[in-house]
């Protein structure tokens, strides 16, 4: 995977043998957009309180732009999720 994007792993190092991480079957189930403002609203609520703002803030915006991208991608329609 990439994190190149915002120079911060958002989850757990992939478990060895494993080819697909937690977030894509997540989203295969149709929770993604949910799910990742969800993870989104935790950094965000979190920031000022545990010593790493800038690392939650990116974390945080990380979970934005996939929720956008997949909205994006279905055209909207999961919106109303």
């Amino acid at each position: 995977r990439d994190w190149s994007v915002t120079g911060v792993q958002t989850c757990a190092l992939p478990i060895s043998g494993m080819r697909v991480e937690c977030i894509e079957i997540i989203e295969d189930q149709g929770w993604g957009v949910a799910y990742c403002l969800g993870a989104a609203m935790k950094y965000l609520w979190r920031c000022q309180h545990k010593g790493r703002m800038l690392e939650d803030l990116r974390k945080c915006r990380w979970y934005v732009d996939r929720a956008i991208a997949a909205l994006e991608r279905d055209g909207g329609k999961h919106a109303a999720e």
